[in-house]
């Protein structure tokens, strides 16, 4: 899917979950890691941010495993 993403995200986008700002970078076709808010009720960017990762997109993760899902550890 993604490739190794200390490599291919040099410069990207890194940003919470909601789904006004998602479609906003995917338009402008920048690399995008989307950090979900696991603080929320019901909460909507776990389900967006999975479904357009399964389909190789973005990269989603929590603010705890932002630096491994980076590479940078």
């Amino acid at each position: 899917m993604l490739i190794r993403v200390a490599d291919s995200f040099k410069h990207f986008f890194a940003l919470h979950g909601g789904a006004g700002t998602i479609m906003e970078v995917l338009r402008a076709r920048k690399p995008l890691v989307v950090v979900i808010n696991t603080a929320l009720m019901g909460n909507h960017q776990v389900e967006l941010a999975g479904a357009l990762e399964e389909r190789g997109h973005l990269l989603s993760t929590t603010p705890s495993g932002l630096v491994a899902a980076l590479g940078a550890d």
